[in-house]
């Protein structure tokens, strides 16, 4: 008893298939990879360059963390309200303090150097 299944050859083209542009694109992954349009030969090929975000907040953080320290060995005494705070009470505070604002101006001066590289790249 013959199928009543359609062959390859007699199935009608659906126009939205995979086969539609398959001699635009190679099939292969790794010719894929190798792939580019025609255009693409007349484009300049761009280098992008951005800044290291970790380099850039971690730097903050290590030197607002030590310049926080620094603010406690070399300044007053901390009492508030007739209490004053033990040494290492006062050295963390302050040393996390620095840290949270040497982090914030590490980001900074991260956007300031990005948009610089940045400007530079498009000239």
């Amino acid at each position: 008893m013959p199928s009543t299944a359609p062959t390859p050859e007699s199935r009608p083209v659906d126009p939205t298939e995979e086969t539609v542009g398959a001699t635009e694109r190679p099939a292969s992954a790794e010719a894929d990879a190798s792939f580019r349009p025609a255009h693409a030969a007349r484009m300049p090929r761009r280098h992008v360059v951005s800044v290291d975000w970790v380099a850039f907040i971690g730097t903050g953080v290590v030197l607002g963390f030590v310049l926080g320290g620094l603010a406690h060995l070399f300044g007053p005494a901390a009492q508030v309200g007739g209490m004053a705070y033990g040494f290492r009470t006062s050295l963390l505070f302050l040393a996390t303090f620095g840290a949270m604002i040497g982090a914030m101006l590490g980001a900074l001066t991260g956007v300031i150097a990005d948009a610089a590289l940045q400007r530079r790249a498009r000239r």
